[in-house]
């Protein structure tokens, strides 16, 4: 049964106030202006909690099948503490930021877990707020998509990366993603045997919302968002196909492979169309290892673009995500064991050694690695590959999308974490309720005991 039917079960007023209470934190978390209002909404979210019998009985249980998540996070936590107060070079500005920036997302955690718990044997009330949070996804791009059309209209020319509701394209990239993952793990849920077993309107439906978050990412100029969908997208009907190809429906297999073809072939198509940063998008990239180069990374904004030997411009947005990222490792190298915990670790580095402000590192990985060093990297990616260990031991379980949904959700984070900084704000804040929540509801099955002879 796909989540939205899962939904339409008969819910208890409690149950449709824990799915309000996400959708409304997941719809406001990227807005810009909306942190008391956000806060209030986990607070209430936290009480209604603690105080539900039901997840006080079943907390146990999750923090068992959790544990090993729990303990790597509490080790990383030590690290953080450890490192502000000995490693830190900028020790005041890195204690403030372990308040705001890590206490925080490890209380969501532990909300998340809380809500596990309430789900965690009742899988409607778990498809009912994964439905609740796919619909209040896909409400926020319409929002934007209907704002970027009106400022078209308005303007009479497209203005890339203009996002007012958000402040930032890469807000609605992560959106656009994270309803595309839920509705992913539907898809593969409802075609065990490569069969899609869902009703002709729900498959039009979902069509419809693929259509229009891609069509959103392309007005908004998310390159990565772009690429990231539709290998997502491609990677889904790869895997339905290899079904359909085992049950013998090896036509069926090559119908659907040929129309995600078509499907990544238009969307590419029309996003270099829309954006001409993508015409010499390699070639500006790879414009990073030729000699004379070496100190562009520096560059702050496209004035003053990097030129190819015959005098052209690169493509300063590609050549400075790689170029900055070369530029971190050296600093890594430098310090192995981290500079200091804090958003924008690069920043703060290249302030304090050349004056220069507003060189980010535009990577999650090179970002984090650069404040709490290789051992704070090497906890980080433990705790993300425990996640991935639960998911994928338990994926078969045939009773709930949790373990499946984690999956595709974590290798999601993990892939953005390499080019795109998403370890701060409301991007770790959501997706750690969401590690905990879709953690702590796969239930880890009970090994069968041996039989005695």
């Amino acid at each position: 049964m796909n989540t939205d039917a899962r939904a339409r079960q008969t819910l208890s007023i409690r149950d449709i106030g824990y799915c309000g209470l996400v959708a409304a934190l997941v719809f406001i978390w990227p807005v810009v202006g909306t942190i008391a209002l956000r806060h209030f909404l986990l607070g209430i979210l936290l009480v209604l909690l603690l105080a539900d019998g039901a997840v006080r009985a079943r907390i146990g249980g999750v923090l068992r099948d959790l544990a090993a998540p729990v303990i790597l996070l509490l080790l990383l936590t030590g690290w953080i503490v450890i490192h502000n107060f000995t490693l830190s070079q900028y020790p005041a500005y890195s204690r403030d930021e372990f308040r705001g920036q890590w206490l925080k997302p490890l209380l969501i955690f532990g909300i998340g877990m809380l809500l596990a718990a309430r789900v965690r044997t009742e899988p409607a009330l778990l498809a009912a707020i994964l439905a609740a949070i796919k619909w209040a996804l896909a409400f926020q791009i319409v929002v934007v998509l209907g704002d970027l059309c009106y400022l078209w209209w308005r303007d009479i020319h497209l203005s890339h990366g203009t996002v007012r509701l958000t402040g930032t394209r890469t807000s609605i990239s992560y959106t656009a993603l994270l309803m595309l993952s839920i509705m992913a793990g539907d898809w593969l849920r409802n075609t065990p045997s490569g069969t899609l077993a869902m009703p002709a309107r729900r498959m039009l439906l979902d069509a419809a919302m693929v259509v229009t978050a891609l069509w959103c990412l392309v007005l908004i100029g998310s390159r990565y968002g772009i690429v990231l969908s539709l290998a997502l997208l491609t990677a889904v009907a790869a895997v339905i196909s290899y079904r359909q190809v085992r049950r013998g429906s090896a036509r069926r297999a090559l119908l659907l492979l040929a129309l995600a073809a078509c499907a990544t072939t238009i969307a590419l198509y029309g996003a270099a169309q829309f954006d001409p940063r993508w015409e010499r998008m390699a070639e500006s990239a790879a414009l990073v290892f030729a000699p004379g180069h070496e100190n562009d990374w520096r560059l702050l904004s496209d004035a003053q673009p990097p030129r190819f030997d015959d005098g052209s411009p690169a493509e300063s947005s590609a050549f400075l995500r790689v170029a900055r990222f070369r530029a971190g490792i050296d600093l890594i190298v430098e310090r192995p064991l981290g500079w200091g915990f804090g958003r924008g670790a690069m920043e703060h580095i290249v302030q304090m050694r050349y004056q220069a402000i507003g060189i980010a590192s535009d990577s999650g990985l090179v970002d984090f690695t650069l404040a709490l060093g290789l051992p704070g990297t090497a906890l980080w990616l433990a705790f993300m590959g425990s996640l991935l260990n639960i998911g994928w031991r338990a994926r078969s379980d045939a009773k709930s999308v949790a373990p499946l949904l984690l999956v595709i959700v974590v290798t999601i984070f993990m892939v953005r974490f390499v080019i795109d900084i998403n370890t701060r704000d409301h991007m770790l804040e959501m997706f750690l309720l969401l590690y905990g929540m879709l953690g702590g509801a796969t239930v880890t099955a009970a090994p069968t005991p041996a039989r005695r002879r």
